[in-house]
């Protein structure tokens, strides 16, 4: 099937409308599978759940402090998707939701791999493959925002979601890792929040000072690059952590935190499934001669293969969709494969 490509500008109340409005058959094919999963694992109805997990966070709170414009988008998407606004917010606390009453058999630290590389002074490429719910595949999208500045956003979502990585036409690019093993808070911004809100940056530097400006509630790795620049940051309650070294040319992250000590036990769960992705990411760029030559379809190819391309029957995740930004200063290109990249064709966007 064809993934919807959505064009959102003027007010944010204005653009999440259309995006409800015309993803709305969308909308409730993906919201109506997530409350199904809502029921399965939390053993209550959706709606009864969804009340409880707002009533007892402070999530909408810190939404409405910091990303106040976001939250009129939701509205939008609430009222032209014909869905309640508590239902459409919610549903955009992806790993939020994961840790709240979240006991001892859950053992599910996220699966989304990013790999960076620094190809020369003036090209850098970043990329991911974002591994969430098996459930929300059919319902990807992507979305090209206008900002009224001229910054121009590009992000991989689900329909009625407002977005999960992307970047933007200033070379500014953003990828995440869920890090289930450092401390969260009920009452910071939501990580769907923060990841937008660092696509609307012109620059890498006012991108972080963003990020160390609020406060977090998920374990977070957000990585920021431009084609000059980049950082690592991982997210807690407690603190910031840049896991970047400096001067290194190459970045790779999953789902286990490299620098930060903010852990929620002295010896936190880490799945196989992350280090063994973390060790096959450091692999393919340990077997190349010289980073320069790389290119993105040569990322692809990683991205395509087991164990970071996550499908079949693979029982640690499912690779939703796939990003490779090409980020420099003129002309930045994406490539967005709204599927598992190994059996998904790649879309090719410009500005």
């Amino acid at each position: 099937l064809e993934v919807p490509q959505l064009v959102l500008e003027g007010s944010h109340y204005s653009r999440g409308l259309l995006h409800g409005s015309t993803l709305k058959t969308l909308i409730h094919r993906n919201i109506g599978a997530w409350k199904s999963y809502l029921e399965q694992r939390h053993n209550i109805p959706a709606t009864s759940f969804i009340t409880d997990f707002l009533d007892n966070t402070g999530y909408l709170k810190a939404a409405e402090t910091y990303s106040p414009q976001l939250l009129e988008e939701i509205r939008g998407i609430a009222d032209g998707s014909e869905v309640d606004f508590d239902t459409v917010f919610a549903f955009q606390l992806l790993p939020e939701e994961w840790v709240f009453h979240a006991n001892s058999e859950d053992q599910d630290d996220g699966h989304c791999s990013v790999v960076g590389i620094k190809l020369s002074e003036s090209r850098t490429i970043l990329s991911q493959n974002m591994d969430i719910n098996r459930f929300y595949d059919g319902g990807q999208a992507v979305l090209r925002i206008k900002e009224a500045d001229g910054v121009e956003i590009c992000a991989l979502t689900i329909a009625g979601f407002l977005g999960l990585c992307g970047g933007n036409n200033y070379g500014v690019g953003q990828c995440c890792n869920t890090l289930s093993q450092i401390c969260t808070s009920p009452t910071g911004l939501p990580a769907t929040f923060l990841g937008r809100s660092i696509l609307t940056h012109k620059t890498v530097a006012d991108a972080i000072s963003f990020v160390k400006s609020v406060p977090h509630a998920s374990g977070i790795a957000y990585t920021i690059a431009s084609h000059t620049e980049w950082a690592s940051l991982e997210c807690s309650a407690n603190k910031v952590c840049d896991c970047v070294t400096e001067g290194s040319p190459s970045f790779c992250h999953t789902n286990h935190p490299l620098s930060s000590d903010d852990l929620v036990s002295e010896h936190p769960y880490v799945s196989d499934s992350s280090i063994r992705r973390l060790s096959y990411l450091h692999e393919q760029i340990a077997s190349l001669t010289s980073l320069e030559g790389v290119t993105e379809h040569d990322v692809q190819k990683w991205l395509s293969r087991h164990p970071v391309c996550l499908f079949d029957d693979h029982n640690t995740g499912f690779t939703f969709g796939s990003i490779v930004m090409v980020l420099t200063e003129a002309a930045p290109v994406f490539y967005i494969s709204p599927g598992p990249p190994s059996i998904t064709a790649w879309l090719k966007i410009t500005f």
